[in-house]
């Protein structure tokens, strides 16, 4: 037991960017200048925390600055080849789940315009069906969904509970969403 725990604490410590992520006594610039000389260095964009029972479980840099709200250093990801399609645990969420649930229009708009979007964009995750757009709205984050319903996604896709998009937005009674969605369904 001894030497998994050494060993699962070496790989922690040497995950420098998510270490850096980690550090709420820096800002989102701050990490971000950080976080490009640290890939700079040869630290893997990719890299993923083990499963141990913490709010980062199998995350990537790009699913926790995504769920942060850390705009600068999802800009830094991007640009370094940060692959979105990878899933965090024990949700399979991607970075657009976790930018849409937060409410993350900005980080939203920056992964749109990555050149795996569209693998990604409509993602239905594995426990409830929900795309990124049904996030955004199950929180009622109408900047965020504004964000994903201009760049046209998938507003027919239901989930497991048969919602579509503007069925949760009625359900909740975000009118403004509701709108944004009638509005684009008649376009």
């Amino acid at each position: 037991f001894s030497e998994q725990r050494k060993k699962q604490e070496a790989l922690l410590a040497s995950q420098k960017i998510l270490n850096l992520i980690d550090q709420p006594s820096l800002s989102d610039r701050e990490k971000a200048k950080a976080v490009e000389k640290l890939i700079a260095e040869g630290q893997d964009v990719n890299q993923r925390r083990p499963v141990y029972s913490n709010g980062n479980d199998w995350h990537t840099p790009l699913l926790v600055a995504s769920r942060e709200g850390l705009t600068e250093v999802v800009k830094v990801l991007l640009e370094n080849d940060a692959d979105q399609t990878i899933p965090g645990f024990p949700m399979d969420a991607i970075a657009f789940h976790k930018a849409g649930y937060m409410g993350h229009p900005e980080i939203v708009k920056l992964l749109l315009a990555d050149k795996r979007a569209n693998q990604v964009v409509n993602a239905q995750g594995p426990n409830n069906g929900y795309t990124p757009l049904h996030d955004a709205i199950w929180h009622g984050h109408t900047t965020a969904a504004k964000a994903f319903i201009e760049a046209g996604v998938e507003l027919e896709l239901k989930t497991y509970e048969q919602d579509t998009p503007e069925q949760l937005a009625q359900r909740y009674g975000y009118k403004e969403i509701v709108k944004l969605l009638q509005k684009a369904q008649n376009n």
